[in-house]
């Protein structure tokens, strides 16, 4: 029983993923015109515009609101439960890459963190701060939620699942942060194709 938990719970995993990162990548060469490469960058990077990053963060949005309104679909059949299940995870995905891209584009493109800091930010540090703010709000957003479940809310799923969605987006901004100051780390060294491969094992 818990080895086919483990399957399903991988299986809903790398669908999601998947899915849901191809789905970004398309819906940002659609908002840009710019074709992002298998890591999701832009080279060379060329500035999206306010209304790109809007309309990013606004389709994540709406993706969201779909993923949380799949929760209370009555699902009494084994596979309508499971094709909601994989199409609320996705969307809860797209959300977190959408909110993820969104966000790093709106540091890397407005002035407002370079005037705040007074200091001209290095690709590192704008990674760094992206990833401080949609920390710091997703886990406020968690820490309300969890007080909302404490009291004994009447939607447990829903609230579960968007704690999962923001627990995502979490992690997916520190590791594209840890990716990125490792690979400009060893492009620092003498042999940066050995040192990526040292920093990935």
């Amino acid at each position: 029983v818990m080895l086919d938990e483990a399957i399903d719970e991988a299986e809903n995993d790398i669908i999601s993923l998947a899915s849901s990162f191809l789905t970004v990548q398309v819906l940002r060469f659609s908002l840009s015109g710019k074709l992002p490469d298998m890591a999701g960058r832009i080279s060379p990077y060329d500035p999206s515009g306010m209304f790109t990053i809007g309309m990013l963060l606004l389709c994540g949005l709406v993706a969201l609101a779909i993923s949380l309104a799949l929760t209370f679909i009555p699902c009494e059949n084994r596979l309508l439960l499971w094709l909601t299940e994989k199409f609320q995870s996705i969307l809860g995905m797209i959300f977190a890459w959408s909110t993820l891209w969104g966000v790093h584009m709106f540091v890397r493109e407005t002035d407002f963190f370079h005037e705040t800091l007074g200091t001209t930010l290095y690709p590192n540090e704008r990674h760094l701060i992206a990833a401080l703010f949609l920390s710091m709000c997703a886990l406020a957003a968690i820490r309300v939620l969890d007080i909302i479940q404490d009291m004994g809310a009447s939607f447990p799923r829903l609230l579960q699942n968007m704690i999962n969605v923001f627990s995502v987006l979490i992690g997916l901004s520190w590791e594209m942060c840890f990716e990125h100051s490792l690979e400009e780390l060893s492009e620092e060294t003498i042999h940066p194709e050995a040192m990526k491969l040292i920093f990935t094992v």
